[in-house]
């Protein structure tokens, strides 16, 4: 982890200090001969582009996830609360299946012509979600300090934005959809 930042301090700086030298060289050439034949700036670019890629690769690589590992989620109201009084909410990510089925269920459509109804079901995705994908919870208590229970029908005691929050996490998604 601690080279892999390394390697972002490093390069991205280097990263933009070529691109701007290979414009630079671009825009000296076009100046100095007048007219730059098209193929010598092309050449230019592929190189830029291909420099950006490879760097680019090295940077941001992806890492698979484990659907099936329980974790802790800690709501973004809560990150800043001492660590004594976080409320941790402990989820797995939903399988491809899982999210495939919720967001198929999300729309629906009933009637034709003018009897023709649309609803979008944002909030009973979000519930499914949470339903499938919570699996407890720690230190999560009422105002006056009395411990929430788990269970699914606590699941309403959750404030509707942190509701919310957490299926978005569940789901893989930072809002909506």
């Amino acid at each position: 982890m601690i080279i892999n930042l390394l390697w972002k301090i490093f390069w991205i700086p280097y990263l933009l200090y070529i691109c701007l030298v290979i414009k630079s060289c671009c825009f000296v050439s076009r100046l100095s001969v007048g007219r730059a034949k098209r193929w010598e700036f092309g050449y230019a670019y592929k190189i830029q582009t291909k420099v950006i890629v490879f760097l680019l690769k090295e940077v941001f690589d992806m890492e698979g996830i484990r659907f099936d590992e329980i974790h802790d989620y800690v709501c973004k109201c809560d990150r800043a609360v001492p660590e004594a009084e976080k409320a941790i909410f402990r989820v797995r990510f939903l399988t491809a299946l899982e999210q495939a089925q919720l967001r198929d269920e999300m729309y629906s459509v009933s009637g034709i012509g003018e009897g023709r109804s649309e609803k979008f079901l944002t909030g009973t995705s979000a519930l499914k979600a949470l339903k499938i994908g919570l699996k407890g919870w720690a230190n999560f208590n009422y105002k006056d300090k009395s411990p929430i229970e788990y269970n699914e029908a606590n699941i309403s005691a959750i404030p509707p934005a942190e509701r919310d929050e957490i299926a978005n996490y569940i789901r893989g998604t930072e809002e909506g959809f």
